[in-house]
Parts: structure tokens; sequence; C-alpha cells
């Protein structure tokens, strides 16, 4: 019953530009921008245990490049650009 809504769900993008993967000598600094960019409980769903070993986005990426951090929106559902 799953599989044919996430086969839909699937996309590819062609890596023309060679953005990927990122090299810290070419990214120096990473914009990581997003209402969930920063939190762990997103990441795993309605799972009700305490997230203890997540990482999220940006302290991934803050590992391998500087970066600059905007939550931007308060939720996915954004009216506006004022948090940005």
């Amino acid at each position: 019953l799953a599989h044919e809504p996430a086969h839909q769900g699937i996309v590819l993008l062609k890596n023309s530009g060679r953005s990927l993967p990122l090299s810290p000598r070419r990214h120096r600094t990473v914009a990581v921008i997003g209402p969930n960019s920063d939190v762990t409980e997103t990441m795993i769903g309605n799972y009700a245990g305490k997230a203890c070993a997540y990482t999220t986005p940006l302290q991934g990426i803050s590992r391998y490049a500087k970066t600059i951090h905007q939550a931007g929106c308060a939720g996915v559902a954004c009216a506006g650009n004022q948090g940005f």
C-alpha cells in the first residue's frame, strides 16, 4: 500500500554543476535556512522517546564548513518573508 506513494515521491536531481558533494575548499560558507534546520524533534516524527543521538542539518554541515543560519519562518507554512 505504501510502496506506490513512496515511489511517486522520489525525486532525482541532476548534479550537472558538481555542487555535491560539498567541498570545504570550494564551499567555505554554507547558508542553512529553514524552520527545522536546527531542530531534532521534527526529524523523528511522532516517536515518543527523547531525541538524544540525532544531528541536525545545521550541526552536521557546521562540522565541515562555516555556516550562516537563519530559521526563516516559524513553521513550514510561511506567509511572508519577515524571518529572513
